[in-house]
């Protein structure tokens, strides 16, 4: 098994393209540069509008520095972040005439279900939900994700909601 650990109900089945995103591709790829790159792997399934990425956080860092310095934890903030950044692998790769910087704009509900610490392993599942083609400036792409990590020998969700990202074309 590779080093993608996911859910059953988001294995590909044997029928599924699945396109492999390197770490090199990733930071090519993302306008984030240094640290800021929280994503080390993806896998596309575009047939069902879905990215599976995976991202180590080493203990060493910065995103834990102060937080719960006793038993540091990743901010709920972070979590969003990161499939932010899946997504825009994911649009990148889907729509490739798409070539403006991609924002984040607005945040749905999201729910924290366990806690990150320093050292775990988080998989993240971004689906494209809609694509609003006709309506470029307000808010055209929708998105939901679900970031888990593994428990014992199961792989149990930390968090999950939804996004939405618009595409700047200035």
């Amino acid at each position: 098994m590779t080093s993608i650990q996911i859910f059953d109900k988001f294995l590909p089945t044997q029928e599924e393209q699945i396109e492999i995103i390197s770490s090199e591709e990733i930071m090519q790829m993302l306008p984030h540069k240094g640290s800021a790159i929280m994503l080390d792997e993806a896998r596309i399934i575009e047939s069902d509008n879905r990215i599976i990425a995976t991202y180590h956080l080493s203990p060493f860092n910065p995103a834990f520095e102060g937080h719960f310095p006793q038993a540091p934890i990743l901010k709920g903030v972070l979590h969003i972040e990161i499939a932010a950044q899946a997504a825009i692998l994911l649009v990148k790769k889907m729509y490739p005439e798409i070539t403006g910087l991609p924002y984040l704009s607005g945040i749905g509900s999201v729910r924290f279900k366990r806690k990150v610490f320093a050292g775990d392993t988080i998989t993240i599942i971004v689906t494209l939900m809609h694509y609003h083609k006709d309506n470029p400036k307000s808010h055209p792409f929708e998105f939901s994700f679900t970031i888990a990590k593994k428990v014992g020998d199961m792989n149990k969700e930390v968090s999950s909601g939804s996004f939405e990202g618009v595409v700047d074309r200035s």
